[in-house]
């Protein structure tokens, strides 16, 4: 290719042809020779040796004291900054939720918004919320994957406690489930005083 490179303090308009070599050590032994017999300082570039560490299809090249290898995650994990890895990054599972509200006072109900699940899923988390706070009881809410509660041990349902705003569960019994499973909530107890109102319920899960 023709370049218009020139000996600072020598200046004209030759055209000149980099003469190919296979210099890849990077200590430019070889020179950078022109095919007129003309130098030229620091014109080749070597070749790029960064990411040979990497051995397995899906890895990534990253850098901790010095250049290392980030092995392929497990499938369906994504790549997530961390600041207490080693490299930075790790692979972890990702969170997506589905959201149920009901506006108004809270009633004993059972629930009948069906939310049916895209893929298998593993439920890790269920948060309630309410606009107005229950009192003279707490609030009791129930999830349900095809009309059977996720909580085996009732006592782990989310409940909003007397005059609170929001609470929420990750002890679940029963959390893993398949592509087609529906959820509904359920609201079990209500405050005896004022029931409370205006219900959000979010349920969170990672694809499995």
């Amino acid at each position: 290719m023709a370049q218009g490179f020139a000996k600072a303090g020598t200046p004209h308009d030759e055209a000149h042809s980099v003469a190919s070599h296979d210099d890849t050590t990077a200590t430019g032994t070889e020179l950078e020779t022109l095919t007129d017999g003309s130098n030229a300082d620091s014109l080749h570039v070597h070749a790029d040796t960064a990411g040979t560490d990497l051995t397995t299809k899906g890895d990534l090249h990253g850098y901790d004291t010095g250049q290392a290898r980030i092995p392929v995650g497990t499938n369906n994990y994504v790549l997530t900054a961390d600041s207490a890895q080693g490299l930075g990054l790790k692979w972890a599972a990702e969170t997506e939720y589905i959201v149920f509200g009901e506006t108004g006072d809270l009633e004993v109900k059972t629930g009948t918004h069906r939310f049916y699940l895209p893929y298998n899923v593993t439920i890790v988390e269920v948060e309630i919320s309410v606009g107005t706070a229950p009192t003279g009881a707490a609030a009791i809410v129930d999830v349900n994957v095809n009309g059977t509660t996720i909580f085996t041990t009732q006592s782990n349902r989310p409940e909003i406690a007397i005059s609170g705003f929001v609470d929420s569960s990750t002890t679940i019994e029963d959390d893993d489930h398949t592509d087609g499973q529906y959820l509904t909530v359920d609201v079990d107890q209500i405050g005896s005083t004022v029931a409370g109102a205006d219900l959000t319920v979010v349920v969170r899960y990672e694809k499995t």
